[in-house]
């Protein structure tokens, strides 16, 4: 709709570090709102491609070093360590000590060659010797896959691959692989 309200009740709602459209109002009832600050207003958030649903950060994202840090009584429980991935799950969030607003963590790609920044100096102290398209290791998995897989793109012993397969009856199978954490895995079947 055209008008956001933050509290349509009784009761106090505090708020801090959000973004909010632009016309938002307190409350159309007896709800109370205590503005903390850090809070920002505008007409779009900054997302990479809203309408192709891509709302990971862009570059001049205003939500980009925009947030704070969680109440301590909130941690280590609720620490921000994952970010949504349409259809999959979660994955790792990344970590650049400065927290973005929204459900994910501006992560740059400033070589504009499909992988992030922070993953090509772990792997290579440079932004110029991965793309998405090398197999820096040749294990026939390109670097972007390795990404998503969570495997190292230095080690081709490092790669998502099936370990292990074994039927326990006519109905039920079990696979085996290995896996890295925070990443989601779907095991897709047909009929033959």
């Amino acid at each position: 709709g055209d008008n956001l309200e933050i509290n349509a009740d009784n009761g106090v709602v505090h708020l801090r570090n959000n973004w909010l459209k632009s016309g938002w109002v307190n409350s159309f009832s007896t709800g109370a709102v205590v503005n903390l600050g850090g809070n920002i207003s505008g007409i779009f958030p900054g997302f990479v491609d809203a309408a192709g649903q891509n709302y990971e950060l862009a570059d001049a994202s205003a939500c980009v070093n925009a947030a704070t840090s969680l109440p301590p009584a909130a941690l280590p429980e609720r620490a921000l360590t994952n970010e949504y991935v349409k259809h999959l799950g979660s994955r790792a969030r990344h970590d650049d000590g400065a927290l973005d607003l929204g459900a994910y963590e501006f992560n740059p790609d400033s070589d504009s060659d499909g992988m992030p920044d922070a993953r090509e100096i772990l792997y290579f102290a440079s932004l110029t010797n991965m793309s998405a398209s090398s197999d820096s290791d040749s294990d026939r998995f390109l670097d972007w896959q390795e990404y998503r897989a969570g495997t190292n793109p230095t080690n081709p012993a490092s790669l998502l691959r099936i370990t292990g397969l074994a039927a326990s009856d006519s109905a039920n199978l079990a696979v085996w692989w290995p896996s890295a954490s925070n990443r989601p895995y779907a095991i897709l079947r047909g009929p033959t």
